[in-house]
């Protein structure tokens, strides 16, 4: 009797083992197909946001640019006023 006990207990707790085995394999698919889902779905925004940044650099070196033109031409000017107001 004590060996069929002992053999029932061990068959249950290999098939819950197994179903635990099982079990943990799901949850570790599911989570894989989260973050993926998840990476998918943030990557977008990420993109975006690089892309967004890298047009405000660009905007902001043709601020200076523009700026220093304009430094350039007031300077260029400020020359030929000075320069017609001596003769």
């Amino acid at each position: 009797m004590t060996v069929m006990f002992v053999s029932a207990y061990l068959s249950f707790v290999e098939f819950t083992l197994c179903h635990l085995y099982t079990h943990l394999h799901y949850v570790k698919t599911v989570s894989v197909f989260l973050n993926t889902f998840l990476i998918c779905l943030l990557l977008p925004f990420q993109e975006n946001r690089r892309r967004a940044k890298e047009e405000i650099n660009n905007m902001e070196e043709e601020m200076s640019l523009a700026q220093e033109q304009l430094r350039a031409r007031r300077e260029e000017q400020e020359r030929k006023s000075s320069a017609g107001s001596v003769r």
